[in-house]
């Protein structure tokens, strides 16, 4: 096992990264040459513990890898999962949930090598070093197809779980079915569900509140798995698992739909869902469906299930979603997910990572997407699925890195791929190291601002060129924010500088995920 630590250190930001405690960073972590997996992220006593998984070239078969990582992301325990003659495989979603009780569940799809339809959820309970103390399978019993399990946990001291049931082995047009069960601590089945949903659905994600659970993901027209006839759908259960309702979540224009993947109740008990949204046709294109796509997220009334209102991020991009979406102690919320770089030239078309801000009422505040410094090779993937806050109000977020370069150590015979699970720290705006110089690529940089009168006394005015929604931040010699203000569709601000002491500051012009900086004097 090796862990290769990439952490830019230009010497014009080291003073800045000082303020941040847990400075931000960019992390690969490998196990014995495996192919590593994206995850689930936990915050814990001792920094955050890493479920992710974990192949076995060439035999295919999946496992779990457990890490535990410090506050300053150093390992400090690895623990594979794996058992014997058999594959425990997860399929993204939320397949790991934190017990209140201590220690954590996961939920994962076990199928035996040797029997390629005995598919079945085994649920495994593992304490906070990342040791098991308990697997147990469920519904191996039972006729069918058990799969792609997603797991909850709520204040009855009782797991509820999501999945995907095949009925009927031989026929591959036959709908999947909605699977739902609802055991004790301990794994033990209090009740098995079934339902009908559509022709084809995939859960991922489930919510668990005080009287009901929900269920979130993706649902598909027909038969055809095409892209463009995709709907997140949810449904609400009390808990016994009677169905009160369910969405399709689809807001016009038409176009695909990515899933929903996260759930959040709100104070006023209505749900937050994320996921995925078409724009619709472009106009002039003659195209029926649009392959531009933005992360969406928005809110639906708990009773009935009608969306209140919905906010698209970054819009126009390529195939973008979400794949997780967590409430912040702070207030407001914290997304991840991929986003397809569609500039011209080397980068173009590769899915990477990014993260984005928003405030209580769903409002963007500032949208980050990371180029990885390991990033070569004629096929490229990168993607964060799962992030936590720290202490210092820094972000890390977990995700996967996978390059092709024909010479890598990844792979059956002599490999050829790196497929790793990768970590980044980003500070309070998301910077990997402050003005969004990611250290290993630059992200968009806006048109030319001023800053006026420099020196200043009393008061600094900053101008930019476009009308837009920015955000202005200042910062001492040190990196600390000393001044913020969003502006709504303006093109200037002036900002009272008076009580600040004499000194060097530093202000930063934010529009999406475009930053550039100035430097100032105050007398």
């Amino acid at each position: 096992m090796h862990v290769r630590n990439l952490i830019s250190a230009f010497a014009l930001v080291l003073n800045l990264q000082a303020a941040f405690g847990q400075q931000p960073e960019e992390v690969f972590l490998d196990f014995n040459n495996r192919p590593d997996g994206d995850g689930n992220l936990f915050k814990t006593q001792f920094g955050n513990l890493l479920f992710t998984g974990l192949a076995t070239i060439p035999q295919g078969n999946l496992s779990l890898l457990v890490r535990g990582i410090d506050s300053n992301n150093n390992l400090q325990f690895i623990k594979p999962i794996e058992p014997t003659n058999l594959s425990w495989g997860r399929i993204g979603g939320k397949f790991s949930v934190e017990s209140p009780n201590g220690g954590y569940y996961v939920v994962l799809n076990e199928t035996n090598s040797f029997n390629e339809e005995l598919w079945c959820p085994v649920l495994i309970r593992v304490n906070s070093l990342g040791d098991t103390i308990w697997s147990k399978r469920i519904l191996n019993e039972e006729p069918g197809k058990f799969y792609n399990y997603t797991i909850c946990f709520n204040g009855d001291n009782n797991i509820y779980l999501a999945g995907q049931y095949d009925e009927n082995l031989e026929d591959p047009i036959d709908p999947i079915k909605l699977s739902v069960i609802k055991t004790d601590s301990l794994g033990n089945v209090n009740w098995h569900n079934t339902y009908f949903n559509g022709n084809n659905l995939a859960p991922i994600t489930i919510l668990a509140t005080a009287l009901h659970f929900y269920v979130g993901g993706i649902v598909y027209d027909d038969n055809n798995q095409a892209f463009g006839i995709s709907k997140q759908f949810i449904r609400k259960f009390d808990l016994d698992g009677n169905s009160i309702w369910y969405k399709k979540i689809h807001v016009p224009p038409v176009g695909a739909e990515a899933p929903a993947v996260a759930l959040i109740e709100r104070e006023d008990g209505n749900i937050v869902y994320a996921g995925g949204r078409s724009l619709g046709v472009l106009p002039g294109t003659g195209e029926e469906n649009n392959p531009y796509t933005a992360p969406c997220a928005g809110v639906i009334n708990a009773a009935t299930g009608n969306v209140i209102f919905e906010n698209t991020y970054n819009e126009n991009a390529r195939y973008q979603q979400f794949y997780n979406l967590k409430k912040l102690s702070t207030g407001g919320y914290i997304g991840v997910g991929t986003h397809r770089y569609v500039s011209t030239g080397e980068l173009a078309g590769n899915p990477i990572g990014f993260m984005v801000k928003l405030d209580e009422d769903l409002n963007q505040i500032w949208y980050r997407y990371y180029v990885p410094s390991v990033w070569e090779g004629f096929s490229r993937w990168n993607n964060l699925t799962d992030v936590v806050e720290n202490d210092n109000g820094t972000f890390t977020a977990i995700g996967l890195i996978y390059t092709y370069t024909g010479d890598g150590p990844q792979g059956p015979g002599d490999g050829g791929f790196i497929q790793d699970t990768y970590l980044i720290t980003v500070d309070q705006e998301g910077c990997i190291i402050p003005d969004c110089y990611l250290g290993f690529t630059e992200v968009d940089q806006l048109e030319e601002f001023s800053v006026y009168p420099n020196p200043a006394n009393n008061q600094v005015n900053i101008r930019w060129n476009k009308v837009e929604n920015t955000e202005v931040i200042v910062h001492n010699s040190t990196g600390q924010i000393v001044l913020k203000k969003s502006v709504n569709q303006q093109n200037q601000v002036g900002l009272d500088v008076s009580m600040l002491p004499a000194g060097v500051y530093t202000v930063r012009c934010i529009i999406g995920g475009g930053v550039s900086s100035k430097v100032f004097v105050k007398e």
